[in-house]
């Protein structure tokens, strides 16, 4: 593997992509999070280094993995394969108030601001993916000179070379683009597409791959998707390549403007897994930035519905309740309240009528854990045994009935704002969205 010590960045070579004013080389914190998958992460840290933009000098790229309290042994491997890397202990119970010392206990010399390098930062419990991130971000934030990018990345994806010089060729192109992401490519054949537009469905509350019919870019997304057949004959268009604007990109290959992500603030980690990532470029969106598919940034990585088990399908639904609450306001937010407990309903008596009486049981358990407001990690990861049929009657008559109550008094939810270091949560009001279980 590459000793970061070694990628300070160069002075040039190949064809150059834009630069920030004045010709300087923009700096970039990779900010991976793991937990109990060592060979994955140290897999994903050997593409990090042989990027291009790094490789020609186009920008300088630190790396801070944040290992979620990993039982493998994550922290002292990788410490052990990269001597000159940096171990950091977060001593606070979340991301967002971290309190980093050394992992001997001492408090930390931050480093200089032109000494790139691979940092190590273990939390004390495993914090989800959005703990996880927002410990990164924390670790960024305590810096005395803080990178122009962050580039949040999932520890199980795999990068082409291009990947990094292809998003920031669209990020310093235009300042008004506040996050850009990368299009999925399944790892398996690397060529059959997994995800590139997302968007968020204002009146249902899901994502789609196409905006509905009223949605601001709606004739943008149909002029894109029909740019092959209205090309002149013997023309060949390729869809996947430039960049579109969309609503939501994934956490697995997401670069975001530090700018951005001071003024958004941190992830909400009451959502532990799951819908954070959609959650927070809502938010970026909801403040007035663009938010980005790079279409030519290929990412490698697991079809999401091949992960999906009956626990994880908990954590999207329970989240997704937040995520309106952060995204929509007044009588939108009202709207979608009322719906939301009646499809969650249906879909859990569909659920076990199918059989799957663990994923059924989950799905009555977010709608009450949503209503109730409990976040975090599901404390005993569920049920030991399938429920019978009694008890998720129960659990379902319960669940509705409370969120239903709830439904006509709902109102936007805040996300709290980074603990002791005076930056500023952001609530979606009215406004225009890791390996960790």
């Amino acid at each position: 593997m590459s000793d970061w010590s070694l990628q300070s960045g160069g002075d040039g070579g190949g064809s150059a992509g834009p630069e920030p004013a004045g010709g300087a080389v923009p700096r970039v914190t990779a900010v991976v999070v793991t937990w109990n998958r060592v060979a994955t992460v140290r897999r994903l840290l050997g593409d990090l280094p042989v990027q291009r933009a790094v490789l020609d000098g186009r920008c300088v790229l630190d790396v801070v993995v944040v290992d979620n309290a990993s039982e493998d042994g994550t922290a002292q491997t990788l410490h052990e394969e990269h001597p000159a890397s940096r171990r950091v202990d977060n001593r606070a119970a979340s991301g967002r108030g971290a309190v980093f010392t050394r992992a001997m206990g001492h408090l930390y010399a931050m480093p200089e601001p032109d000494e790139p390098g691979l940092t190590i930062v273990r939390n004390r419990r495993n914090l989800g993916g959005s703990g996880g991130f927002n410990t990164g971000l924390a670790w960024v934030y305590a810096q005395a000179e803080r990178p122009e990018f962050v580039w949040l990345i999932d520890d199980d994806a795999r990068l082409p070379e291009d990947a990094l010089d292809e998003m920031l060729s669209v990020m310093t192109a235009d300042r008004t683009v506040g996050l850009v992401g990368s299009r999925t490519v399944d790892i398996g054949d690397r060529v059959s597409p997994v995800e590139s537009t997302i968007y968020f469905d204002r009146s249902t509350g899901f994502m789609r791959d196409r905006p509905p019919p009223g949605h601001a870019m709606h004739g943008a997304h149909l002029g894109w998707e029909s740019a092959p057949d209205r090309a002149p004959a013997g023309v060949e268009v390729d869809r996947f390549s430039g960049s579109i604007d969309v609503d939501v990109v994934s956490a697995c290959s997401m670069l975001c403007r530090w700018e951005a992500a001071e003024a958004v603030g941190p992830w909400d980690e009451s959502f532990f897994l799951y819908c954070d990532d959609a959650d927070w470029c809502l938010r970026v969106r909801s403040a007035g930035w663009r938010v980005v598919c790079c279409l030519g940034a290929r990412v490698f990585h697991a079809p999401w519905h091949t992960k999906l088990t009956p626990v994880r399908d908990y954590y999207a639904k329970r989240n997704a309740v937040w995520m309106h609450r952060h995204a929509l306001g007044g009588l939108e937010l009202r709207r979608l309240s009322i719906r939301w407990p009646v499809w969650l309903a249906k879909e859990s008596v569909r659920q076990w009528r199918a059989g799957r009486r663990m994923n059924a049981w989950m799905t009555a358990r977010a709608m009450l854990d949503a209503t109730l407001d409990r976040g975090g990690p599901l404390p005993d990861r569920g049920r030991g045994t399938e429920p019978s049929k009694l008890s998720f009657l129960g659990m379902l008559v319960v669940s509705f009935g409370l969120a239903a109550a709830a439904a006509p008094w709902v109102r936007a939810r805040r996300v709290p704002a980074w603990a002791g270091r005076g930056g500023t949560g952001s609530s979606g009001g009215t406004g225009s969205g890791g390996g960790a279980s």
